[in-house]
């Protein structure tokens, strides 16, 4: 065949032998007639001639069906995949068709062939065994568990809080407050006859009547609660081929009679970075645009770019029953409406016995959430099933595409079975136990919600007076959680090895946590331990990840000025001494509980005090009273007056400042504190919440005699 070649022709797809013609092609880009003619010096596949003495000329392929390709994949593209249905439609095809439907591995190992030239006879490994350990609900700090495929994973805590992430992107809000431990997606139950409700996990409600077991598993996560005659039982897992997530709930009726249940979810919509949305929430809830598929039954989230460097994702929430079980299906997606003004995800208005269902809005609402409610009924002595699914699309029709496929109740039972595989695969290819992986997910608590016990001591942290800025000489950016390991002799490398083994399986979950193993033995010209902590990062194929962010550092105290040296183990939220036993024993110093204080008893009865309280009575004379307050006479003060019960439609603020210093303060109590300046140089915290307005600080009142506060 002959193509012709015009000056405005494209060559990207043009079969030519560079060695024949990479001079030509360079006269040419001289010339003004091609652009780029570097791309042909990878390509090797047939001879052509090209005159330059020319304006067009002919050349001559003998692989002209690589052309026939590129006009077939047009043509197949503008003709809505015509070539591929034409094939599918060959029945020779169709006999074969599931073969053509098996995916692709995303984590994939890489193996090294090596040069052996005798085949070596490996012993045959026993399966790896998937086994769960128990986790306690009360714990004086937070444990959680993270799910991931290596894209999309959940952290959950064992109070049921955590949060949700895709690669870089927080799905829902969450904030590492190891104290309360109340931020996350939630589920309500509620009895519709009696009118109680309770969460499956301790958050959001701290119902303390009702018996709660958690178990971790190394690919779910396993709540189960028991609420008089009502057992409810929530797995959640990460499907290891898809971008979703998938709690499976099932409710067990131990009665005699009919339950009329409704369950609800609630979470709280990101789409942005953590650090982003910590910044400035309200500001970042302003992108957020949601809308209800009914088709789908599906919510579906996305965020207006403000840029054209942001990427487009859409996130999806759906429910799904098991088969032959009818639900009645509400969906809100407005913050203000869900909760109510000055109340919280522990007493939320949605719950209410007058509310009347969920209001369905969607849109651009100031505050999205996500929240499905199911109204469903169950039998006496009898389980119903059903799931809630969180999912991830880098377009609007990939994301319903998978919410379309997951309504199949047998995909979800599919999904749960492929992640207990893929983890056991992994376990055996990382050699790892339960036992073990039970140790990572537990050090992964303490890097975020640090504990004392494993962080730097007292003194050190008093004394260090520099900040992030003086780690990056180290090559550590500082963003990321540091885990440091203390090693003094190459003999105690044990729990080196082990600390590697958990940054490469927190790495399989797109987890970024800097390890910094610091060599701290005397002066020595051999350097026999950074020799040893080197060559061991080699054996385990981590390389790659040396001074890396999110990677691993080997770093000498001998060549680190002792300021430095303040700053890295004040830095570090968890802080390991190879001297101080193994991983194990070290974790297990975080089992003692602190002494707590008696419980402070009345010494005086109430029942003789029957003076009621006086009412506060309302300010008369106000300048442009709107019914919740005004202007005192003179203009000087302004008077708000709220009856019992009653609050402002949001947070009516006061500012009180100097240049230097100041303070914020709402109708609701205190705010917060600032030096300087109000956004970077916060002394106590804003929330930024003006639905809730939670203050940053507080000041209790308690009757010594009364125990009243």
């Amino acid at each position: 065949e002959d193509l012709v070649i015009t000056p405005h022709a494209s060559l990207l797809a043009l079969p030519l032998r560079p060695r024949e013609v990479v001079r030509n092609m360079r006269r040419l880009a001289e010339m003004g007639l091609l652009r780029d003619y570097g791309f042909y010096e990878a390509v090797d596949y047939t001879t052509a001639r090209l005159p330059l003495d020319q304006e067009k000329a002919v050349v001559r392929s003998f692989m002209v069906h690589h052309q026939g390709m590129i006009l077939l994949s047009l043509v197949n593209y503008m003709q809505d995949n015509v070539m591929v249905q034409r094939f599918h439609s060959d029945p020779r095809v169709q006999s074969v068709e599931l073969l053509l439907q098996e995916q692709i591995p995303h984590q994939a190992p890489l193996e090294d062939l090596g040069d052996e030239k005798e085949a070596v006879v490996r012993p045959i490994q026993p399966e790896t065994p998937i086994a769960s350990w128990p986790v306690p609900v009360h714990t004086p700090y937070p444990r959680l568990h993270l799910v991931s495929n290596g894209r999309y994973g959940v952290t959950l805590t064992n109070a049921g809080a955590g949060y949700s992430t895709w690669q870089d992107t927080a799905l829902t809000r969450w904030r590492a407050d190891a104290t309360r431990d109340h931020w996350g997606t939630w589920f309500y139950i509620q009895d519709q006859d009696e009118g109680s409700s309770w969460s499956i996990g301790r958050q959001p409600l701290l119902d303390d009547g009702v018996e709660r077991e958690v178990f971790f598993y190394p690919h779910k996560v396993d709540m189960r609660c028991a609420m008089r005659d009502l057992v409810a039982h929530m797995e959640v897992t990460v499907a290891p081929n898809e971008d979703l997530e998938i709690r499976r709930l099932h409710i067990t009726n131990q009665s005699s009679r009919m339950r009329h249940l409704r369950i609800a979810s609630y979470g709280e919509v990101v789409l942005e970075s953590q650090a982003t949305d910590r910044r400035h929430p309200a500001f970042n809830k302003l992108f957020v645009q949601s809308e209800y598929v009914p088709e789908e039954q599906t919510l579906l989230f996305h965020r207006r770019p403000r840029s054209s460097e942001e990427s487009h994702i859409y996130m999806g929430h759906l429910s799904a029953v098991q088969p032959g079980l009818t639900a009645q299906v509400a969906y809100e997606t407005d913050r203000a409406r869900f909760i109510g003004r000055g109340r919280t995800p522990h007493r939320p208005a949605a719950l209410d016995a007058d509310q009347e269902g969920w209001s369905g809005s969607a849109g651009m609402v100031l505050d999205p959430i996500m929240s499905l409610m199911q109204e469903i009924e169950v039998p006496p002595h009898s389980t119903c099933d059903l799931a809630f699914l969180t999912l991830v699309g880098e377009t609007r029709e990939e994301a319903l595409s998978l919410a379309r496929a997951y309504r199949d109740w047998a995909r979800i039972d599919r999904a749960f079975e492929q992640a207990r595989s893929s983890s056991e695969v992994e376990m055996h290819r990382l050699e790892l136990t339960s036992e073990e992986l039970g140790r990572f997910q537990h050090l992964l608590s303490l890097l975020l919600y640090p504990h004392p016990i494993l962080r730097a001591e007292k003194e050190i942290l008093a004394r260090n007076r520099q900040g992030q800025s003086s780690l990056w000489p180290y090559a550590i950016s500082g963003d990321y959680p540091i885990l440091l390991a203390r090693v003094r002799h190459q003999e105690e490398i044990g729990m080196v090895r082990e600390l590697l083994k958990a940054h490469i399986y927190w790495r399989n979950r797109g987890l970024k946590v800097d390890l910094v193993l610091l060599d701290e033995q005397e002066g020595s010209y051999e350097l026999p331990v950074q020799v040893r902590l080197r060559r061991l990062v080699s054996q385990m194929k981590s390389d790659n990840w040396l001074n890396q962010r999110g990677g691993i550092f080997v770093l000498r105290s001998g060549g680190m000025s002792e300021k430095d040296l303040d700053l890295l183990v004040s830095a570090a939220r968890v802080v390991l001494d190879t001297t101080q036993g193994t991983l194990e024993q070290q974790l297990a110093l975080l089992q003692w509980r602190s002494v707590s204080l008696p419980e402070l008893m009345p010494t005086y009865d109430m029942g003789h005090d029957d003076e009621p309280t006086p009412a506060l009575a309302r300010p008369e004379g106000l300048a442009f009273d709107n019914g919740l307050g005004g202007f005192t006479p003179g203009g000087r003060e302004y008077v708000v007056y709220l009856e019992p019960g009653q609050s402002t439609p949001l947070p009516w603020v006061n500012v009180i400042a100097n240049p230097e210093f100041g303070f914020l303060a709402s109708e609701s109590g205190l705010g917060y504190t600032w030096a300087i300046n109000s956004g970077e140089n916060r002394l106590t915290p804003w929330r930024n919440d003006p639905i809730s307005d939670p203050p940053g600080e507080v000041l209790y009142l308690r009757d010594e005699e009364t125990v009243e506060e």
